[in-house]
């Protein structure tokens, strides 16, 4: 079609097209192909494959963590600490096992880590934190639901 908008692509964002064909349907995969080949560029599958590969390893090596939310989940542990309240230190411990363990699947089915190593070790690290100080404020708090320490309270 003479006024399609792929017309009005460069030829950069038309190989983005057939870098990432999750994104786009067969008839914008097609056409991209069809002009590129019409501006002059010899487009073979095995190219196509081969972008998509680059994508995939792109995908595959991870994404740099938020640090400022890390920090909140981390301060989420503390804070929990300071107060004596087990959700804020089950959230920043479930979060540290979202930055830790989560994953996606790629186009091609493939499982991989969302996070690079070093947001997961820092993840990781959130998570055993968190879940060891819950552990411990749960047998503080057990062990000392009888003594002076609650008298305030009663």
């Amino acid at each position: 079609p003479n006024q399609h908008y792929l017309l009005d692509f460069s030829d950069l964002e038309l190989f983005e097209v057939l870098k990432k064909p999750d994104n786009w349907n067969v008839e914008d995969i097609t056409l991209s192909k069809k002009i590129l080949v019409d501006r002059g560029f010899e487009i073979t599958d095995e190219q196509i494959n081969q972008l998509q590969r680059e994508r995939y390893g792109h995908l595959k090596a991870g994404k740099k963590g938020n640090l400022q939310w890390i920090a909140f989940y981390g301060a989420c542990i503390i804070i929990g600490v300071v107060f004596l309240h087990p959700l804020f230190l089950l959230a920043g411990a479930g979060m540290g096992l979202y930055y830790w363990r989560d994953q996606n699947t790629d186009p091609s089915g493939e499982r991989y880590f969302t996070f690079e190593k070093n947001t997961r070790n820092i993840g990781q690290f959130i998570f055993y934190i968190g879940i060891f100080l819950t552990v411990v404020l749960f047998i503080w708090l057990f062990y000392s639901a009888n003594s002076d320490y609650w008298i305030f309270y009663r």
